[in-house]
């Protein structure tokens, strides 16, 4: 049985669409896949981590290895990197799991990811109830999985699927490799905070893909890499017309 963490998928990326560069967007506990990228294949390796910003200073842990300075404000940080007009093949993000941190970061990814880049995003696809909701100490995925279902809704020009591994890694496409269309199912927003309801409807909700089925379609992207944008983008229209 196929096994995939969120640096495997990361790394394998990087390797098979001959990407370069690479940032990690992650709060100071959560993340933790910056040093597992590999810098032969990301030689360009940069990292927003940020402070959770409900959690009081004195739950964070001392520091991490992989943040080389002090951390500074989101802001700041962020704002740098549009003053150096940088663009990254990869956007890892690991966010903050509320809600409101996870859109904001996954907005982030989006506005520092290249044309033709990959966005991956972890916790989509929470295992179990008790994983899910408000803030708790331990394995925690809170509502990110929720932000993730609204961003694939609200950007259906985007190839979006998440591989259901690792509580569940997101991958957003910026051109068309996956073939995923427009998401068909009409859900219901006000219910997706509801364990019932997204544990019933989650497969259509994320484009959910096994670690096995995921490993296909991305054999096909593979060998379509190649081809011309615009040439992608008439195979894309074929597989979804009505």
């Amino acid at each position: 049985m196929l096994s995939l963490y969120k640096y495997d998928i990361v790394n394998r990326l990087g390797g098979d669409f001959k990407l370069s560069s690479f940032l990690e967007i992650s709060s100071e506990s959560t993340g933790f896949c910056f040093d597992k990228v590999d810098q032969r294949i990301f030689p360009v390796k940069d990292i927003l981590c940020y402070f959770p910003p409900e959690i009081p200073s004195s739950f964070h842990p001392v520091g991490r290895a992989d943040v080389a300075e002090e951390i500074q404000s989101y802001e700041s940080q962020r704002q740098k990197i549009r003053d150096k007009h940088k663009k990254y093949d990869l956007v890892f993000v690991d966010p903050w799991h509320t809600y409101e941190q996870s859109w904001q970061d996954l907005e982030t990814a989006l506005e520092c990811v290249s044309h033709n880049g990959f966005i991956v995003v972890h916790d989509c696809c929470p295992t179990a109830e008790r994983l899910i909701g408000p803030y708790k100490r331990g394995a925690w995925c809170g509502q990110t999985y929720e932000a993730f279902i609204d961003f694939r809704y609200a950007h259906q020009d985007l190839d979006i699927l998440c591989v259901n591994d690792d509580y569940g890694c997101g991958i957003i496409s910026m051109s068309p490799r996956f073939f995923t269309g427009k998401p068909s199912f009409g859900y219901e927003k006000d219910k997706i905070e509801q364990w019932d309801y997204f544990n019933a409807n989650k497969k259509e909700l994320l484009h959910l893909l096994e670690p096995e089925e995921y490993e296909e379609i991305l054999q096909l992207a593979k060998k379509l890499e190649p081809l011309p944008f615009s040439f992608l983008k008439k195979i894309v229209k074929w597989f979804i017309r009505p």
